[in-house]
């Protein structure tokens, strides 16, 4: 079987320059997916010139009657490199970073990233309760990370400089460039 480029970390540096970016943009298209459901994935993979069986030897796909869909986010186990997330840890809010394992622990962090941004910015807890039970694992360390959600706590430690939202990945950008955050990493 061939090696999954966006498998891990070790894959993805190993592979080349050229595969790379066709990994990245495999990112892109998943992403695209996810926001526009109503289109058919094989318009979207048109629309970022990329070829589909290149595109399904990376990222799992299934036929759902005569159309093609990707798998669900808790079946993809795609590298997307490190991200930051607001975890609880004994009680107190940590900013921790974290490679999740699946797709479905990445969007996790990005739905709480959100969730945070509102609560400090408009005072609105609201869609902090849907993290409440949400347990994202590290994919490097395999420890388990609760996500804080306490909108008081969130609150009173941005203000005292506890927690910068800034660390915090949510930022708006559309595309991958897995090599720059890789790079920027080693930097630090």
């Amino acid at each position: 079987m061939a090696r999954r480029i966006l498998s891990s970390e070790a894959t993805y540096r190993g592979a080349s320059s050229r595969q790379r970016a066709g990994a990245n943009k495999d990112l892109d298209v998943v992403d695209e997916w996810d926001r526009h459901l109503e289109r058919s994935l094989t318009s979207i993979l048109r629309a970022h010139h990329r070829d589909s069986r290149a595109f399904k030897r990376e990222v799992p796909t299934r036929r759902t009657g005569r159309r093609l869909d990707l798998a669900p986010p808790s079946e993809r186990r795609l590298y997307r490199g490190p991200i930051t997330m607001l975890a609880d840890i004994d009680g107190h809010p940590v900013v921790v970073e974290v490679t999740p394992t699946t797709d479905a622990g990445w969007r996790a962090i990005q739905d709480h990233d959100r969730a945070v941004f509102q609560t400090v910015n408009h005072d609105d807890d609201s869609r902090l309760a849907r993290s409440s039970r949400r347990v994202v694992v590290d994919a490097e360390t395999g420890r388990r990370y609760r996500f804080y959600v306490d909108g008081e706590g969130i609150r009173d430690a941005t203000d005292s400089g506890e927690v910068e939202l800034q660390e915090l990945f949510y930022s708006g950008g559309s595309h991958h460039d897995l090599d720059s955050r890789l790079d920027r990493e080693e930097a630090e």
